[in-house]
């Protein structure tokens, strides 16, 4: 079974874009690492169908923390506001109905902090952050340091 990952880029990335772990690109993870029993252009339709009903989302960047088991990784934690919450419920309750299994269920639901790792670029407090698309990607191995490719790209809402 694949496993996959749902995030919305901060940058423009085509399907097929190839990247390692270090050099992932400024994003907001939706969902991290699920597998589901389906295939991919199944799964790809099912989130296409669920995200032309979802309007795009509008939330601020506020205060760095240190995440991670070790408290080591710099992030900045974006605003939950109602409209991100509704988004990340609808795509759990959409997994979750497939049959979806988590790697993390514990930062998923009531335990989802949505936030953007500080990298090379990063964002800062008070930023604007306009969720317009969520991107599908799965890793090309299941060796720890894989590489990871973007499988599709969802828009939110009706686009003509």
């Amino acid at each position: 079974m694949a496993t996959y990952g749902l995030a919305t880029l901060l940058g423009n990335y085509p399907i097929g874009y190839e990247f390692k772990d270090e050099n992932e690109p400024l994003h907001l993870t939706h969902v991290n690492s699920f597998s589901i029993n389906m295939d991919q252009y199944e799964l790809e339709n099912k989130l296409r169908d669920l995200l032309a009903h979802q309007e795009e989302v509008v939330t601020y960047a506020l205060s760095d923390e240190f995440f991670g088991p070790n408290k080591d990784t710099l992030v900045t934690q974006l605003e939950l506001n109602t409209e991100l919450a509704k988004l990340h419920d609808a795509i759990m309750s959409m997994l979750e109905s497939e049959g979806a299994t988590f790697k993390w269920p514990f930062y998923l639901r009531d335990g989802y902090k949505p936030h953007v790792a500080v990298k090379t670029q990063r964002i800062k407090r008070g930023d604007k952050v306009v969720i317009k698309d969520i991107s599908m990607a799965t890793k090309l191995s299941d060796e720890e340091d894989a590489i990871h490719k973007i499988l599709a790209t969802f828009p939110l809402g009706k686009h003509d």
